[in-house]
């Protein structure tokens, strides 16, 4: 109930982060709630921080590998 109400998101399509966006807002704006299986709510309010901590995670750690490539550079 919980995949399908998430928009049924798969593993290779949410291979990367702009793909992973829509399921990422959809945790962090907890939609989830709409759901009337507790169970299922309580799983993703369990995930959710894991989820969202990570996806930001992944987005500084671009933006650092970036700027040290910038004012480093490549090394030869």
């Amino acid at each position: 109930m919980l995949w399908q109400h998430a928009g049924e998101p798969t593993l290779m399509g949410n291979g990367d982060m702009i793909s992973a966006w829509p399921l990422n807002k959809y945790l962090m704006n907890r939609k989830y709630q709409e759901i009337e299986d507790q169970s299922a709510v309580a799983f993703a309010e369990k995930n959710r921080l894991p989820f969202v901590v990570t996806y930001f995670g992944a987005c500084a750690s671009v933006i650092v590998f970036f700027t040290v490539i910038y004012f480093v550079g490549i090394p030869k």
